[in-house]
């Protein structure tokens, strides 16, 4: 749970740290950095999340969650090295796309996983990591885009999130398909019978 909560974390500073890189960033490509940093990568991570929960169903959270973390370190990284406003949007749209490949499935991945005595504290501490995000990674990005330049504010993101994808892939174990689709199922029900 500790794992998967600090990966929270960072999975959600990379939407909050535009808002601080929004002077550094336009400084540096000499215009409006907006679109490239903030709406290209909270379109992606929306359409996203239509996309990855539903898979994970098929294919399972596990198999889902570490590539995924693998194509948000690596893009993540990327974003350093733009050389431009437009590789910029484009590397922000490609990191927050991986990066919806873990919120809704490390959600389903914890209520499959956590005995259910455990459950909604589990659950609880996880959405208490993605309300902290708005803080910590506005923080973060201000301290080491002032300090060491913005591009290293990817590259320290990057550095973590590759931890927590090696660490995820030595340590996570899928749930059984039974209790996988008795929670989808569970899930959809529930969804149907919302008013």
């Amino acid at each position: 749970m500790a794992l998967l909560v600090l990966t929270a974390l960072i999975v959600l500073t990379q939407l909050y740290t535009a808002i601080p890189l929004f002077a550094p960033v336009g400084e540096e490509f000499g215009g409006d950095v907006t679109f490239a940093l903030a709406t290209c990568f909270s379109l992606c991570y929306a359409v996203g999340f239509l996309v990855w929960g539903p898979v994970s169903d098929q294919v399972g959270r596990r198999r889902l969650m570490v590539p995924g973390l693998l194509a948000l370190s690596l893009a993540t990284l990327a974003c350093a090295f733009a050389t431009s406003v437009g590789w910029l949007a484009a590397l922000r749209g490609l990191q927050g796309l991986a990066a919806a490949s873990f919120t809704p499935v490390a959600l389903a991945y914890l209520a499959e996983a956590t005995p259910p005595e455990r459950r909604n504290s589990a659950i609880g501490t996880m959405s208490i990591a993605f309300l902290v995000a708005g803080i910590f990674g506005q923080v973060l990005a201000s301290y080491v885009s002032l300090w060491f330049g913005w591009p290293w504010m990817f590259v320290v993101c990057a550095t973590v999130l590759a931890g927590s994808c090696l660490t995820a892939a030595l340590t996570l174990s899928e749930a059984p398909a039974e209790v996988s689709r008795a929670t989808s199922d569970t899930a959809s029900r529930l969804w149907a019978e919302s008013p």
